[in-house]
This record gives C-alpha cells, sequence and structure tokens, in this order.
C-alpha cells in the first residue's frame, strides 16, 4: 500500500548498502529531532509522507522504522515507473529479520544536513542516523522471496532481432486508465532476461513483483502482447478479460509461474523500537519553515467561475502558490489538517464557510532543492500533478501560513469542543482466527483481488497482529469502506493473530454509514468489509458515537481585509 506517497527520487550510482567501516567518517546529519507521529482522526496522515528536502531540512511524516529503512538503502537506479510510481524504495520484502514491531510505530523525523548536501549524502547520512538512534545494524543477504519465472513453452512465438535496432518494450498506443482497459507493448531487440526485468514495471503488470529469466532462450527478439488492466468491474464479462499470465502463454508462447528464487535481500540483524532521546537545543538548530506568505493576493472567484464545484491548491516551483474557486471549508480544513468523520464534519461555522469562494496568489519563501536533483520527469500521459513535477516540496508546508492568512485576512477565531462523532467497536462473535509466530514481522497489506473476480475486490493479509493493533489501523487498511476514522477493540482476545480478509468495495449492504443500500444490485456475490469480518473472521463492526474534538468557529468575515 502507500507507493504513491513516497518523493524521492536517486540517480546517482551509490556504493553497496553496507559502508565500508574503514577510518573514513560516514556521513551525518547535524542534528535530528525524531518523536512518534501525533494521533491524527485523518486517515491520510497516517500513511508516509516524504521524505521532503528543502535546503538543509530533510523531513518525513509517519514514516515506520521500516520505511526508513527502506528509503536510506533503496537502490540506485531510482525514478519513476511507465505509470508515475515511485520505484525508489528498497522493497519491504527484501528487508529481513529485525523486531516483529518494525513496521508499525510511526515517527516524524526532522533533521538538518550539512550546507550543500546532495539526496545521495543524506541517504547515507539517514543510515547513519538510524544505526546511532535506532541501533540498527544490517548486512546483505539472499533468501527465498516470491517472484515470476518466466519459462519458455514448447513453441515460443517470437521473431529473432537483427540486433541493429534499439532495444526496449514501449506501450502503443498508451493505455486508457480504467478496470478491464487493455495495455499493449511492443517490445524490440528484446534479450528474454531483459524481458524478464522489465516485466516489473509494466503497468500493472506484476504489481511491482519480479521476473527472473528461465527460457534458455538465447539472443534478442521481437515480439508484441497486450493484456487488462487487472480488478475488472463488476459485469464485465471474464470472456473479456485477458489477464497477463494468458497473454504471454497464448500470445508469446511463453510462461510465468509463481515461485520462489534466491534474491538479494538486507537482513536486520537487530534495531530497537524506539529511538533514543532528542539532543537538546532542537527548536534553535533546526531550519525553521516560515510561518507567513511573502506577499498574498485574496480576491472572490469570479461570479462565472462560481458555479463549478471544488477547489484548487497548488504549491508551484519557487514558492509561488496558486488558489482557485476554494472555500472558506476548503482552506481552513486544509490548514488545520482536517477531515470528515462518516458523514459527520469536524468544522462548524458560518454558512458562508461552503459559499464563498476565493482565488489566492501567493508567494512563500522556499529553500533550494538538493544539488543532484534529477530533472526527468515520470513517463506517463497527460498532464503530471505538482507532486511528481516537484517531489522534494513538502505540500504541507504552507499550512501554517494559510493559517495566518486566515486569521490576519478573515479575523478568523475559533476553539475545539468535543462532540459525539462516528465510531466503530470491534467485536468478538465466533473467533476463526489463527494464532500468530511470534517471530514474524507484524502488520497489514492490501492487495487487488485476483484478475476475474466479479467485483472490485480487496483483500487484506495480516500477521503477528493484536486486536487492538488491528482495530487502530483498519481505517488506513480499509480506505474508504468504513465511514468512520476511529474502531475500538472490544474483542477481549488476547494475543496476536494470522487471518486474511476478501470483501468487495461495490456492496456496502449492511454498512451503517451507507443507509444500508448497495452500491451495485447487479453484484449480489461479493461480501462487503462487515459481512467479511463476520463470515471469515467471526469478528463484527458495530456502529456508536464516541467523543471526538471539532473545531468551531467563533468569528469569520466573509469578506477579507486588505493587508
Amino acid at each position: 500500500m502507500a507507493r504513491g506517497f513516497v518523493y524521492f527520487l536517486l540517480v546517482a550510482v551509490l556504493p553497496s548498502p553496507i559502508i565500508s567501516q574503514s577510518g573514513n567518517k560516514r556521513p551525518a546529519f547535524e542534528i535530528a529531532d525524531i518523536h512518534p507521529s501525533a494521533p491524527s482522526t485523518n486517515v491520510m496522515n497516517r500513511i508516509l509522507r516524504g521524505p521532503f528536502v528543502s535546503g538543509q531540512r530533510f523531513e518525513l511524516q509517519s514514516a515506520t522504522l521500516l520505511d526508513m529503512i527502506r528509503i536510506a538503502y533503496s537502490p540506485a537506479n531510482a525514478g519513476f515507473d511507465s505509470v508515475g510510481r515511485h520505484i525508489d524504495q528498497l522493497d519491504a520484502d527484501k528487508v529481513v529479520g529485525g523486531p516483529s514491531d518494525l513496521d508499525l510505530n510511526r515517527f516524524d523525523l526532522i533533521a538538518k544536513a550539512p550546507l550543500g548536501s546532495s539526496l545521495a549524502n543524506m541517504k547515507v547520512m539517514l543510515q547513519t542516523l538510524l544505526a546511532n538512534r535506532f541501533k540498527l545494524a544490517v548486512h546483505n543477504g539472499n533468501a527465498p522471496l516470491p517472484a515470476y519465472a518466466l519459462t519458455a513453452g514448447k513453441k515460443p512465438l517470437l521473431k529473432e532481432a537483427d540486433t541493429s535496432g534499439e532495444s526496449g518494450c514501449k506501450q502503443s498506443p498508451p493505455w486508457t486508465p480504467g478496470p478491464g482497459a487493455m495495455v499493449s507493448y511492443s517490445c524490440r531487440n528484446m534479450t528474454m532476461a531483459a524481458f524478464a526485468d522489465a516485466l516489473g514495471s509494466m503497468s500493472f503488470a506484476l504489481d511491482n513483483a519480479r521476473a527472473v529469466d528461465q527460457t534458455a532462450l538465447k539472443g534478442s527478439w521481437n515480439f508484441d502482447f497486450k493484456y487488462s488492466v487487472p480488478t475488472p468491474l463488476s459485469g464485465t464479462a471474464p470472456a473479456d478479460i485477458v489477464t497477463l499470465t494468458d497473454a504471454v502463454r497464448k500470445q508469446l508462447g511463453l510462461d510465468l509461474v509463481l515461485t520462489k528464487v534466491p534474491t538479494p535481500v538486507l537482513i536486520v540483524d537487530s534495531a530497537s523500537g524506539t529511538p533514543t532521546p532528542n539532543p537538546p537545543g532542537l527548536a534553535k538548530a533546526l531550519p525553521p519553515l516560515p510561518e507567513e506568505f511573502e506577499v498574498a493576493d485574496v480576491k472572490p472567484t469570479a461570479p462565472e467561475f462560481n458555479t463549478f464545484p471544488g477547489g484548487r491548491i497548488e504549491l508551484q516551483p519557487g514558492g509561488r502558490v496558486v488558489i482557485q474557486h476554494a472555500t472558506l471549508r476548503l482552506l481552513i480544513t486544509r490548514a488545520w489538517g482536517l477531515t470528515t468523520m462518516g458523514s459527520d464534519p469536524m468544522l462548524f461555522g458560518p454558512k458562508f464557510m461552503d459559499t464563498a469562494h476565493f482565488d489566492i496568489l501567493a508567494k512563500a519563501l522556499m529553500a533550494g532543492a538538493p544539488p543532484d536533483e534529477p530533472s526527468a520527469t515520470p513517463n506517463i500521459p497527460g498532464p503530471l500533478p505538482a507532486s511528481l513535477l516537484y517531489p522534494y516540496t513538502n505540500p504541507n508546508s504552507i499550512d501554517p501560513m494559510l493559517r495566518a492568512l486566515l486569521v490576519q485576512r478573515f479575523g478568523m477565531t475559533f476553539h475545539y469542543e468535543d462532540r459525539p462523532l462516528p465510531s466503530l467497536t470491534l467485536t468478538s462473535a465466533k473467533p476463526k482466527l489463527q494464532k500468530a509466530d511470534p517471530a514474524r514481522r507484524a502488520g497489514c497489506h492490501s492487495a487487488p483481488g485476483p484478475a476475474g473476480t466479479p467485483s472490485p475486490t480487496i483483500v487484506i493479509s495480516c500477521q503477528n497482529l493484536t486486536m487492538a493493533q488491528f482495530a487502530a489501523n483498519l481505517p488506513l487498511y480499509a480506505i474508504p469502506r468504513l465511514g468512520a476514522n476511529n474502531v475500538v477493540d472490544a474483542t477481549g482476545l488476547e494475543g496476536a493473530w494470522d487471518f486474511t480478509l476478501t470483501f468487495s468495495t461495490s456492496n456496502n449492504a449492511g454498512n451503517p454509514f451507507a443507509g444500508g443500500a448497495k452500491v451495485q444490485d447487479n453484484d449480489p456475490s461479493g461480501m462487503n468489509l462487515f459481512e467479511a469480518m463476520e463470515k471469515q473472521l467471526g469478528l463484527k463492526l458495530e456502529q456508536t458515537k464516541r467523543p471526538g474534538k471539532v473545531m468551531v468557529i467563533d468569528h469569520l468575515e466573509e469578506k477579507p481585509k486588505e493587508p
């Protein structure tokens, strides 16, 4: 889950993850603040964000120790794949060993790097920091990991290449997004080893899994093939779906078989789940972020655009901030990191918060990007989102500036109070769980259901997880199926457990926050999350209300003041 939220591109050729322990001093941050991430009702604040780099400031938000290891020891060939997914991190399954909570507890990290530090050096600095503060010790090794073996059938359907042309696989034409859509590739002058390597990064091919060449076919080849985007929508006839394995078998005369192969991995010998205390003097030593815009022009949105839904907030290069057609509710929600609990808002104020729209053009003071910032952009069709164009800037860095603008220009005052908010209680009916091996890494992973399923399906696989941990993270694992961001464990089940949960995302029957209505009546076969919890795990999710903090606006001007 969560790969799309990591913005850290490295193109320099880096040394082996194990740095030589010679007399040379390892690169290190000048100072670093590591503290547990604050609880948040906003689910999006509970997933990894960053790393963000601004001048000497290096920042991670909501990062597990596993996240930090994967970033610190990421491969040298970092970048984007063909659909804009970041491929800079070391794969999670290639980090082996370590304490069971390696991927559970979340931390925020802010560090100061020496002036002029490169991205490559900051990775090594993060390795040093993990060794010093988390007592992390690692070494390189090999382990049998799942991979697809590319094998030759009785009659490969390939054309021998003359080796004179360019080598590679290209989409032809670019695919149209959407479940069930066809993805076409033309491969020219490709060895089977190169084709196996390319499969892992092809659009919706192996979900970033590894493929290895076991065809024994020598030379270079030309071939074309096409397959369907997996997880087809309900109503799509199975005959219309061409899986990747079917395409490779029938169109190329090859085969893809899931197996296990010896794979280079990073082995965690030891690590502490709690970092050593922060050094004194952090507030003065760390590079501060600006708390106000240098200049801001605030205007009501032109009447002819006031009928458009939604709004746009974008941070552009050089600190230019463009906000268009934004309601005061959108600005306040963004500035204070608020969210919605089910159908209940967490922000209460005057009605014009939802009807008055504003355009804002502002300038924020921004430090420069690292000196080795890659200039390459991802090879994806259509306009690029700002997060891909400017990957090192923390998009939330303008939030304090927005808060100051709302207070100064709109005279905003507010207070917090407790009000009943939607919540779910996890209870035990007839548990169908398996006792966990305490040595295994704790956590859950979600993945799409197999291609050809009658509806969009999510499979959540959990291991070595307590019910309290499962309840606390369920809103994150099941985005956005719950309708509540707070789940309380009342199962009374002690210890840790292994289990798998499979549910349809197109069926809301039984969801108390969806009125008990099915989204798609033509898909009666798929169990929704609430049904699956009871039938597959012997657990129940019951609707309730619990006190939660909401923001109440005491004063807000409908028209902004002049600066």
